[in-house]
């Protein structure tokens, strides 16, 4: 029987004789080809770039360095990347969406050391949803900023309902989001066919994006309501929706100037959560927000 079943590799070999040896060690299985002296080598430069967590790398440097780790059928497409990758225990995002599909060699691709996450929680779910929209918003309105990020970051970082696991890949989520344009077109066909109600539920959700650091200037105004029109939403309602996000996240009397909350999208958040739950999801799993760009499980060797 282990005759029988060597016997294709050693046809194989002998097809290759004289050829290079990469070749020859493509045939190994996939699950030993991390632990050739090659696997080694890249994933001690994978492990010193995210050295203090996921980080956003060009795709020409990935591919760079992962050109010595054999892979069988000489794939060198972004598949292949994510295979490779994923069997030296690294992860990219995005996943296998059509996002994936555009990158170029100067695309940013999000990259962290972990585990794919086989059964997501809802939070982890909804934040990523929400990762997104606050980058589709926060690129719509020209405030991509540092700032604006970090806000999203820390809301990840101080999240109790998520798992360690759950934080990296988030993470690579958050920085991959902020430097690749979101697409309104998505949005704005998922939106043509919701109800009233459910597009009155986006429109909060997306002001409360816009104000994850407590405050929306008189541009951002201006912009929201040109954003809001293209997409389909009611933007009659936003004077009153932004008086009532404004009060939610005031500032308590005690609070020293320059001591403002760093997360008040958090309060908003559980009251999305408590009012327009399931609004929310309804109106996030059918635009495709979360499923497409996260980190597959069949990456997963």
């Amino acid at each position: 029987a282990c005759a029988g079943e060597l016997e294709s590799y050693s046809l194989k070999f002998l097809e290759l004789k004289g050829k290079e040896i990469s070749s020859i060690k493509a045939l190994l299985p996939l699950d030993l080809v991390s632990f050739l002296p090659e696997g080694d080598d890249i994933r001690l430069q994978l492990s010193n770039l995210c050295a203090t967590g996921p980080v956003l790398v060009r795709r020409r440097l990935l591919e760079r360095i992962l050109c010595n780790l054999p892979f069988p059928e000489g794939q060198e497409d972004y598949c292949s990347l994510r295979k490779k990758t994923a069997l030296l225990g690294f992860h990219l995002v995005p996943g296998k969406g059509a996002a994936a599909l555009a990158l170029c060699e100067d695309s940013f691709i999000g990259l962290y050391e972990g585990t794919v996450i086989l059964e997501p929680s809802e939070e982890y779910l909804l934040l990523a949803a929400l990762l997104r929209l606050g980058a589709f918003v926060a690129q719509a309105l020209g405030n991509a900023s540092p700032a604006k990020e970090q806000v999203f970051s820390s809301l990840i970082r101080g999240n109790e309902k998520l798992s360690e696991e759950e934080r990296e890949p988030l993470q690579a989520f958050l920085l991959w989001t902020f430097r690749t344009p979101q697409s309104a077109r998505q949005i704005r066909a998922v939106l043509k066919d919701f109800s009233e109600e459910g597009k009155a539920a986006m429109a909060r959700v997306l002001l409360t994006v816009v104000m994850a650091d407590g405050a929306i200037g008189k541009e951002e105004v201006i912009q929201l309501e040109k954003l809001f029109t293209y997409i389909g939403l009611e933007k009659k309602r936003l004077p009153s929706d932004i008086a009532f996000l404004a009060s939610a996240v005031q500032v308590p009397g005690g609070e020293a100037e320059g001591e403002k909350a760093l997360l008040p999208i958090e309060r908003e958040i559980i009251i999305l959560r408590q009012e327009e739950f399931g609004q929310i999801q309804k109106i996030l799993s059918g635009a495709g927000f979360h499923d497409e760009n996260l980190p597959s499980p069949e990456e997963v060797p």
